[in-house]
């Protein structure tokens, strides 16, 4: 017998309908990178966390650079700072 962890489709079904249309309205919009969907994501998580900002990023490693950049900033003073990317490079 095959036991899933977690059944996905029992979760999603309940609000299939909404998401899809939600998807279909920023799709065809196209307003998928600082676009008023983005900015109410941010303003909504920051609500649930408790905190007056949020900000979305790209990916897990911007992520964990970001609030230390934020407070070598605020602790130094500092006009920039860079950080490496990470890149995956494959050989």
């Amino acid at each position: 017998m095959n036991v899933p962890l977690v059944d996905l489709r029992a979760s999603f079904l309940p609000i299939k309908e909404r998401v899809l249309k939600e998807f279909g309205k920023i799709l065809d919009g196209m307003e998928l990178f600082l676009g008023p969907h983005v900015q109410t994501l941010e303003r909504d998580f920051a609500a649930f966390c408790e905190t007056r900002h949020g900000i979305g990023v790209s990916n897990g490693t911007d992520a964990l650079i970001a609030p230390s950049n934020a407070s070598a900033r605020y602790v130094l003073g500092a006009q920039s700072i860079g950080a490496h990317n990470f890149s995956a490079w494959k050989s």
